[in-house]
């Protein structure tokens, strides 16, 4: 459920912003203290293990009045990220500047999953970019809390967003020759990222990664199908009418080959299907099974058993007479 929260300013002395015992980064941070109001785009969530986090938003567009904090525009990647905190209202009141006004919270539940996910990757992004380089501490760019980065869940569900970016990309690359257009797609580098993600999400654990295949396959068959009805009448221009019909030959290929793709991912993961289940199965059998030792114990005391047990003599293996033991 998404609660909408809204800040005034308290009467009497100043309400201290706590700063999380874990905080990374320069402890200047300590010294600021929320002053003033001005709007600020951000969010507050639990994740799984039950901790609270709030992220304040980049600004995409500042307006040319600076008195005109609502014309500001955010992009949707976090400026600063604090976590770990027992509540929403610490994490909150981390928020080292300005009172930021509205913001939203969400409370981890089945119905919030997705976007707390959603969050929760955007979390791990700002960790990474702090990690490559230190951004200037006078924009209050930072990420503090437990580390996300490196968490196979949230590397699992960024490579398959990559995958998914990969998948719509490659759409548009053909929808853009086909309507026309010279739109350069830069594919190479989502591609990149996406591998990337993977590789990193297999190392820290994670399995089954859906890398956007599937999608693409479903995307481009769309395109080609819609682009089919459209027939090109005798008035259009030779070279015009080459273009398209090339295009179309290049997706027809393109096709053809995440089709294979797919298929294959499918087999490989029918045959761990079956390998897990007759894995399974065996497991089962062998904790039905009957014990050896209850037929071993029958059997002690006798000649020939082989099979010595405490207040008994050992199993005869020679005719010699036997001897007391005291």
């Amino acid at each position: 459920m998404v609660e909408p929260r809204w800040t005034t300013p308290a009467p009497g002395p100043k309400r201290e912003s706590p700063v999380p015992a874990h905080a990374v980064g320069d402890s200047s941070i300590a010294d600021r203290r929320p002053t003033l109001s001005r709007y600020h785009r951000n969010d507050t969530w639990q994740s799984a293990d039950g901790t609270w986090s709030a992220g304040f938003y980049e600004v995409a567009h500042y307006p040319d009045d600076p008195d005109d904090e609502w014309a500001v525009e955010f992009s949707d990647d976090f400026q600063w990220v604090s976590g770990g905190h027992p509540s929403d209202e610490s994490a909150y009141h981390a928020w080292p500047g300005a009172n930021p006004g509205s913001g939203d919270v969400y409370e981890h539940s089945p119905e919030n999953e997705a976007q707390i996910m959603l969050l929760e990757m955007r979390a791990a992004e700002l960790e990474e970019r702090e990690a490559k380089v230190r951004r200037d501490r006078f924009y209050q760019s930072d990420y503090s809390g437990p580390s996300r980065m490196h968490d196979p869940v949230i590397l699992k569900a960024r490579a398959e967003t990559a995958g998914r970016m990969v998948a719509s990309l490659t759409r548009d690359r053909f929808s853009y020759r086909l309507d026309g257009y010279a739109n350069t797609v830069d594919l190479d580098t989502t591609v990149a990222t996406r591998d990337d993600l993977t590789k990193r999400a297999l190392a820290a654990g994670a399995t089954d990664i859906d890398d956007g295949s599937a999608e693409m396959l479903r995307l481009l068959t769309k395109l080609r199908d819609d682009r089919a009805g459209r027939v090109l009448d005798r008035w259009t221009p030779y070279e015009r009418r080459r273009v398209v019909q090339g295009t179309l030959a290049e997706l027809n290929v393109e096709i053809a080959q995440v089709q294979r793709r797919v298929t294959a991912q499918q087999a490989a993961r029918d045959k761990a299907a079956k390998k897990a289940a007759a894995a399974q199965k065996t497991e089962q059998k062998t904790a039905a099974a009957p014990t050896s030792t209850g037929s071993a114990a029958s059997g002690a005391g006798r000649v020939g058993a082989g099979v010595p047990t405490g207040g008994q003599f050992a199993a005869r293996t020679h005719p010699e007479a036997d001897v007391a033991l005291d």
